[in-house]
């Protein structure tokens, strides 16, 4: 088996034991493909992430990268198996320097630190020519390309983002986006929450829908971008919402 692929096998978790939020879902992401899991507010997408970073607790199923059982292990023994996550909200210490943050993020990595560092400013220059600035005092896509280097200074096999373009610009949710292909080209898997369907889609291998805290679709991203189904589940929830909106 590869040690790399993430295989989360009917899992049912929440933030309070007896009330799940999201129920039986399978999903898998091989080395260097990225997976998308889309759908309305509220489907369970970013309890989904939790749940495989550890966050949460698991009540059913079984999460396993490779041959080994990830599910519900401590943040530090995560990272040791291969897993990074880069949260949505507080991915960065915005109180001290770039430099501060990789070199803090560098102690994960077992390997030549030095060299690894250098590789991670390589592929983010920006962050380079910031490396003596405050974090907090870098642009929205600038402080999200500090986090995904803090992630990656340990070498993952799996990636776990939430919500990677929240908050940016346009021309930013493109850089940063942008980045995923050539992440996953050097062997990394990436699972990604993403609100922004229409920017995440074209760059994702394959997708998966999520309503009411169930898996209701999934396949090619490419093919999905024009799935009626994706618009169904989406425009659904809004009728839904809308209906449950009006006055009796």
């Amino acid at each position: 088996m590869n040690p790399q692929v993430l295989n989360v096998q009917s899992i049912s978790a929440g933030y309070v034991r007896g009330m799940p939020i999201i129920h039986d879902i399978s999903i898998t992401t091989e080395p260097e493909e990225i997976v998308c899991i889309i759908g309305p507010n509220g489907a369970g997408k970013s309890t989904l992430l939790k749940s495989i970073a550890g966050l949460l607790p698991i009540e059913q199923g079984h999460i396993r990268l490779g041959a080994t059982n990830i599910s519900g292990i401590r943040t530090d023994k995560l990272s040791r198996a291969g897993v990074a996550m880069v949260p949505q909200l507080n991915n960065i210490f915005r109180t001290m320097s770039v430099e501060q943050n990789l070199l803090l993020a560098a102690r994960r990595y077992t390997g030549n630190r030095r060299h690894r560092l250098q590789h991670m400013l390589a592929v983010f220059p920006v962050l380079d020519e910031k490396f003596k600035a405050k974090a907090g005092s870098l642009s929205g896509g600038q402080r999200q390309f500090l986090a995904l280097a803090m992630a990656l200074l340990a070498k993952p096999h799996l990636l776990l983002l939430d919500e990677p373009s929240a908050g940016l610009s346009p021309v930013a949710v493109d850089e940063v986006l942008g980045m995923l292909r050539s992440i996953a080209a050097e062997g990394v898997g990436i699972l990604m929450v993403e609100q922004n369907v229409r920017a995440a889609l074209p760059l994702s291998d394959r997708a998966y829908i999520l309503a009411d805290g169930r898996n209701q679709h999934e396949g090619d991203a490419q093919t999905m971008l024009n799935d009626p189904v994706l618009g169904e589940i989406y425009m659904g929830a809004r009728r839904a919402e809308a209906h449950a909106a009006k006055p009796v």
